[in-house]
């Protein structure tokens, strides 16, 4: 969830050194869009990165996400709950409860698309991270305008959808190697 409205030399050099070192590792990097409403911040906007934006209970960007051609996926955003502090944090002036709340934004969307790569990599944990990522945004559920756009880019996570492509793969190669 880390953000910046203006991709600077610092937040390019920062995208471009986490995006380097998590491939070298074999991870990727899910980042939240940002929720201003306009133009996704970096280091999400970083074509490095896996950026995500949110949607509500009907599937429409929220109105908070930000968007543009940088945008990857979404995911749900609006009304999730969440764990909350226990100690005394400003939102709990605002009256929120302790234990859970009820939040909103591409941070709260981001995690879900983290537990799908997670539950890929589980499935087959020799998938690269442009495998994971081409596979999150391939089974994506088109919302908006046909193909890739602004508002969702490739669409709405399908968690379902990515397993069992993933699934049918691994088994495939079992058969394979099976053979040989």
């Amino acid at each position: 969830s880390l953000g910046s409205p203006s991709g600077g030399s610092t937040m390019r050099t920062l995208a471009n050194f986490l995006s380097r070192y998590a491939e070298a590792r074999g991870s990727l990097i899910i980042a939240a869009a940002g929720n201003a409403g306009g133009p996704i911040g970096f280091p999400a906007a970083a074509s490095e990165f896996l950026s995500v934006g949110a949607v509500n209970e009907d599937k429409y960007i929220a109105s908070f996400s930000n968007r543009g051609k940088e945008l990857d996926v979404v995911a749900p955003g609006v009304q999730i709950t969440s764990t909350f502090p226990t100690y005394e944090v400003t939102a709990n002036q605002l009256g929120l409860p302790h234990d859970y709340a009820t939040l909103n934004g591409t941070s709260m969307a981001t995690p879900m698309v983290s537990a799908l790569a997670a539950m890929l990599w589980s499935q087959n944990p020799y998938l690269k991270p442009a495998q994971v990522r081409s596979r999150i945004e391939d089974t994506a559920s088109d919302l908006g305008a046909i193909g890739v756009d602004e508002l969702y880019g490739h669409g709405m996570i399908n968690p379902a959808l990515a397993l069992k492509q993933s699934a049918a793969e691994v088994a495939e190669n079992s058969k394979v190697q099976a053979i040989q």
